[in-house]
């Protein structure tokens, strides 16, 4: 094809729907009308004789050809930007930029929280806005539409993702300081049979991974009390018996904002939930948003919150 016939401007188009996969998204990203959008789009499958986007299972996916254009799309308009536009410096002060992060729902009362604040203070005319991430995340790590950035754990390493380790969490049992039945170490059959548990159940999930684990070894615990998510779980702990389970270092930080003098004793698991449920947390993002200051600058703030909760020391008493 004649680059004389090509009109440069749909580039911006198409690299627009590449991350948005959305004509819908594409349109809002752009400020253009969900009509002239569609318009754009049929003109660049004309110009490139390629159906450039088709329906998924997932919504609008790229056809290998566009798939193998998000990197020469991301330096050729870099380079337009840079060094012919000469585009201002990314300025955190002055940007207006939208950010939208994907997490993973155990993780939204740990980040959400203080990923607005510093944004907000660091970027006082950005927006940002946060989308549960699917439920098969963890097996099939995947950015839809308009989400910039993942937070999640995924046991597998993204193809198409770039990965980068916040810290990891511990499966703990957690009681209030003075506890009757406090011990340092609990066996299964101690977790199932010396305490009443608070049930942390996610969606209205019936069962959790302890749950699971405690009947395939014939025991069960009882949970007289059942929440969907950890606010105010830090007055029930601290005034009842109960005793909660979970990764430890996110809890803590969501009930008591990484309070160091925490009024609770910290209960270690058997090694079988340790090793089987322990995780990574990480974020995920396209590599094309690599170099791109403004992401640069998103990643530094989750990094930073990543090392707050890596740094905090979980002690056990001897």
């Amino acid at each position: 094809m004649d680059i004389q016939r090509l009109d440069l401007n749909l580039l911006k188009v198409l690299d627009a729907l590449l991350k948005d996969r959305s004509v819908s998204r594409a349109a809002e990203r752009l400020n253009l009308s969900q009509p002239a959008m569609s318009h754009a789009l049929k003109r660049l499958r004309e110009q490139l004789n390629d159906p450039l986007m088709v329906r998924g299972s997932r919504g609008m996916e790229p056809t290998p050809y566009a798939e193998g254009l998000i990197e020469p799309l991301r330096l050729i308009l870099g380079i337009v930007e840079r060094d012919v536009l000469r585009q201002e410096p990314f300025d955190p002060l002055k940007t207006e930029r939208s950010f939208t992060i994907g997490i993973d729902t155990h993780l939204a009362n740990t980040f959400i929280p203080p990923l607005v604040s510093s944004t907000l203070t660091g970027a006082p005319h950005s927006s940002i806005h946060s989308r549960l991430l699917s439920s098969n995340f963890q097996h099939r790590p995947y950015l839809e539409g308009s989400v910039d950035l993942a937070i999640g754990t995924a046991s597998n390493n993204p193809i198409k993702l770039s990965r980068e380790y916040l810290f990891r969490d511990e499966i703990c049992g957690i009681v209030r300081l003075g506890h009757p039945r406090y011990k340092k170490s609990v066996s299964l059959k101690m977790l199932a049979n010396d305490f009443e548990h608070i049930g942390y159940y996610i969606k209205g999930e019936p069962t959790t991974i302890i749950d699971d684990l405690l009947a395939d070894h014939g025991l069960r615990r009882h949970c007289p009390v059942t929440v969907s998510d950890l606010q105010g779980v830090n007055e029930i702990l601290l005034n009842s018996d109960l005793l909660l389970v979970g990764a430890v270092k996110q809890v803590l930080a969501t009930i008591d904002r990484f309070n160091i003098e925490l009024p609770y004793h910290i209960i270690k698991l058997p090694g079988i939930v340790t090793q089987r449920y322990s995780s990574n947390v990480d974020m995920f993002w396209r590599p094309q948003d690599a170099e791109d200051p403004a992401h640069c600058w998103l990643r530094n703030q989750v990094r930073e919150i990543g090392n707050t909760i890596e740094s905090t020391k979980i002690r056990f008493e001897k």
